[in-house]
């Protein structure tokens, strides 16, 4: 996927530009990482955390969040759509929400539990919720994605469905992009530059920034349909059963 994301070296726009601020709220395992530090390093933005970052349950900070407007930084989150956390995101000029496939996102989702487990990152995994169950990593892989494809693949379909409906019926559309991990991985420039208009930026105003995708930035395969040739006849069965058809017509989910 390196070779893809090849680009000019950043040109950032000046400190006076009126790029408002920018949150970046995703599901996770989407290229978070290095989708905020291209775009913080493109528009020359401060990075300002305004939650916890925790799924399916983010809760925006409310004096983050006034940083972040008055600093014109960018941010990004997990935040669910609740009702609290909507009069925060409103606040903000620019939200970028950005999606994944169900079903590729709850294995991704499995592989980077397993990267927690094997540097013994015991906090992180404590922040998962449910809580894994004790012998959780002693299932055979097979097993492990029975149980996230009944407790995780749930709530990531809830956390899409919640913000779809919040979008639709957002007072401020042009507030609002919807994007998926789908169109970053097929067409990064084209990605990048829809954003870039989308925040306000001149046409020619800034060239992407060149960050090299590392494991560390949540890069494994990159593969939006690895889930196809791991999910068995079972559990592609249980996953379509979970995901609304709607949804997989309005995001050209097969």
């Amino acid at each position: 996927m390196a070779g893809n994301m090849a680009a000019p070296d950043s040109a950032p726009i000046p400190d006076s530009a009126p790029i408002p601020a920018i949150l970046l709220n995703t599901l996770p395992k989407s290229a978070s990482v290095y989708i905020l530090e291209t775009l913080a390093a493109t528009l020359d933005k401060p990075v300002v955390t305004i939650s916890s970052g925790y799924f399916p349950l983010d809760l925006a900070d409310f004096r983050s969040v006034n940083q972040l407007i008055a600093s014109r930084g960018i941010a990004q989150a997990h935040l669910d759509a609740s009702e609290f956390n909507q009069r925060y995101i409103r606040k903000v000029d620019k939200v970028i929400v950005q999606f994944r496939d169900p079903r590729q996102a709850t294995l991704s989702w499995l592989h980077h539990l397993e990267r927690l487990a094997e540097g013994s990152q015991h906090d992180l995994l404590g922040t998962v919720s449910p809580a894994l169950p004790p012998e959780y990593f002693s299932l055979e892989f097979r097993e492990k994605l029975d149980y996230q494809l009944r407790i995780y693949l749930p709530q990531v379909v809830g956390w899409i469905s919640d913000w779809n409906e919040f979008i639709d019926h957002c007072s401020r559309p042009q507030q609002i992009m919807i994007n998926t991990y789908e169109s970053f991985v097929s067409q990064p420039q084209k990605y990048f530059d829809d954003i870039l208009d989308f925040v306000g930026c001149p046409p020619g105003g800034a060239s992407i920034a060149r960050i090299e995708p590392t494991r560390e930035k949540n890069f494994r395969l990159g593969d939006p349909d690895e889930w196809l040739q791991v999910l068995d006849e079972d559990q592609r069965a249980l996953a379509d059963e979970t995901i609304p058809s709607a949804l997989k017509r309005r995001f050209n989910w097969q």
